[in-house]
């Protein structure tokens, strides 16, 4: 064969979602995650696939929270399960913003009814929407998990009502937006019931925080709590050494729908979240993702769905190693197999050579 049937094959329209939902499957059968079903956790998270050609089919522009401004590319909304174990990539999809690029072509599907057309059936729906949609056909093809974690633009009454009605308890982040939510009879946003509750937070040693518990219901009657934090930090992985760091916000607020958790074990739990950003600089970084450059749509969906297999392959493979501990171990240990030489190890040679030249 030569190096076009590669590419032949890339565009064709192959069932790829359906082949890798029961890949996942198979492996979740495997590693017996209805055991664990108690623990598991549902992540929802997007990440921008930046792109330098203007030919690529379907592009539009898309905002990188990351850069802090417009971008060419696609947004890719991905569904992910943290077991106990290890984090698996469940299912994606695009989403198209309302602002197609000029020069970017528009593709037809060749299968009214094929993976391609539902994929972009994504641009006449909403994000929400496509997260329940994800969230829905996992539940129906049977995996078993207790909450949903997710960031603060995901965090709405509206939506985790939704969630709520699929089985799910929702822990998110939230916004300093003008949401209402009523305590003790009176109606507070985020601010003014921070600045009303805030002498009743309890340090947490251990965890370095001090955090409180407030039950709330909100404007759609949906019950839940809020737990405000003072001193909770995320881990940036986009700061480069001396680069500009990020003042840490000296409160955060969080919603559940969980009323059985404590304030520490919302905290907790919601620090599972962020196994999902280490997975996609990994992906980036390591495995290819965003990296496609053929022009067809239908090769950069076969591109995403050849990195989470590749990702979950190797997550399956460590929860079977038991030296392992974690999954970016595992990655520096393949990249030192592989005899990959940094620029620092490159430039210590080139020192020591000279050294000895003297």
């Amino acid at each position: 064969a030569q190096k076009d049937t590669f590419y032949r094959f890339k565009k064709a329209e192959w069932s790829w979602g359906a082949f890798y939902r029961r890949v996942i499957l198979f492996l979740g059968r495997r590693l017996r995650w209805d055991r664990s079903a108690a623990d598991n956790c549902l992540i929802l998270d997007t990440t921008i696939l930046p792109k330098r050609g203007r030919c690529l089919e379907n592009l539009t522009w898309v905002y990188d929270h990351v850069r802090g401004k417009s971008v060419i590319g696609y947004e890719l909304l991905v569904l992910a399960i943290v077991t106990p174990g290890n984090l698996f990539p469940l299912d994606f999809g695009f989403h198209f913003s309302k602002h197609p690029l000029a020069e970017a072509r528009q593709s037809r599907p060749r299968r009214p009814r094929g993976y391609l057309a539902r994929h972009l059936k994504a641009a006449r729906r909403t994000k929400i929407e496509l997260s329940l949609q994800s969230l829905t056909q996992a539940l129906a093809q049977g995996i078993k998990a207790t909450w949903l974690l997710v960031d603060a633009w995901f965090t709405s009454p509206k939506f985790c009502a939704a969630v709520r009605e699929l089985g799910l308890h929702v822990i998110g982040r939230l916004k300093a937006d003008g949401t209402r939510y009523t305590h003790k009879g009176q109606d507070y946003n985020l601010r003014q019931l921070y600045r009303a509750c805030r002498h009743w937070l309890t340090p947490v040693p251990e965890m370095g925080l001090a955090v409180l518990r407030v039950p709330v219901s909100c404007s759609n009657g949906l019950s839940g709590a809020i737990v405000l934090t003072q001193g909770y930090q995320e881990p940036d992985l986009d700061t480069k050494p001396g680069g500009k760091i990020k003042a840490p916000s000296p409160w955060t607020g969080f919603f559940t729908t969980d009323l059985s958790l404590s304030a520490p074990e919302v905290v907790k739990k919601y620090q599972g979240r962020w196994s999902i950003e280490v997975f996609f600089k990994e992906a980036k970084q390591r495995l290819g993702l965003g990296q496609e450059q053929g022009h067809s749509f239908a090769a950069q969906v076969f591109s995403v769905v050849q990195t989470f297999f590749r990702y979950s392959l190797l997550a399956n493979r460590l929860e079977h190693d038991e030296q392992s501990q974690t999954i970016g171990d595992f990655f520096r240990q393949l990249e030192e197999e592989t005899g990959k030489i940094t620029f620092l190890e490159r430039l210590r040679q080139y020192l020591s050579a000279r050294l000895e030249i003297f």
